[in-house]
C-alpha cells in the first residue's frame, strides 16, 4: 500500500511478500537483490503493489515503485520476477481514461509514455490509492524536469 512517508526496501519487500502470498513464492533475499539493484541508491518516494492480471492468462503481483528519478515496475509470478525501468526524465506525457457514469465496467486507465517505452494500467475507478499514487509520480516527473 502506499504512504505519505519515505520509504525502505524493506518496507517494499514485506508488502509485495504479503500479496504474494498463494500466487508466488519469492525469497525475500532475491527480491530485495532485485530491488536494491533496480533502486541502484536512488531516494524512494512511493511504491504500492497489489493482485493483477499480467496478461490475458497470467495472474501475479504488479508493483511500482517511485523514486526520485525513476519508476520501477515490477511483474511477479509463479515462474519468474521481471523488473523494468522508467526515467522520469524521459517521460514525455501521460493519458488518463476516466469512466463516466454510464460506463458499465467502470474502469479507468491510465498509460505513462516515455521517450522509448510505455506502461500503463487499468483498474477500478473507485482505488483512490491508484488514483494517488499515480498523481506522485506525475508530480515527481514534473519536479524532476523542473530543476
Amino acid at each position: 500500500m502506499a504512504t505519505d512517508k519515505r520509504e525502505s526496501i524493506h518496507q517494499i519487500v514485506a508488502d509485495v511478500i504479503a500479496k504474494a502470498e498463494g500466487i508466488s513464492s519469492i525469497k525475500r533475499e532475491s527480491l530485495s537483490s532485485i530491488l536494491s539493484s533496480a533502486i541502484n541508491g536512488d531516494e524512494i518516494i512511493n511504491h504500492i503493489a497489489l493482485k493483477a492480471f499480467l496478461s490475458k492468462d497470467r495472474i501475479g503481483i504488479l508493483a511500482y515503485i517511485l523514486t526520485n528519478a525513476k519508476v520501477i515496475k515490477l511483474e511477479i509470478d509463479p515462474k519468474e520476477t521481471k523488473a523494468f525501468t522508467f526515467y522520469l526524465k524521459d517521460m514525455t506525457g501521460v493519458n488518463r481514461t476516466i469512466p463516466n457514469q454510464v460506463d458499465q465496467d467502470n474502469m479507468a486507465a491510465i498509460n505513462f509514455e516515455f521517450k522509448d517505452d510505455s506502461f500503463g494500467l487499468h483498474y477500478p475507478s473507485s482505488s483512490k490509492d491508484l488514483d494517488v499514487f499515480f498523481r506522485k509520480i506525475e508530480m515527481q516527473a514534473q519536479h524532476f524536469k523542473s530543476v
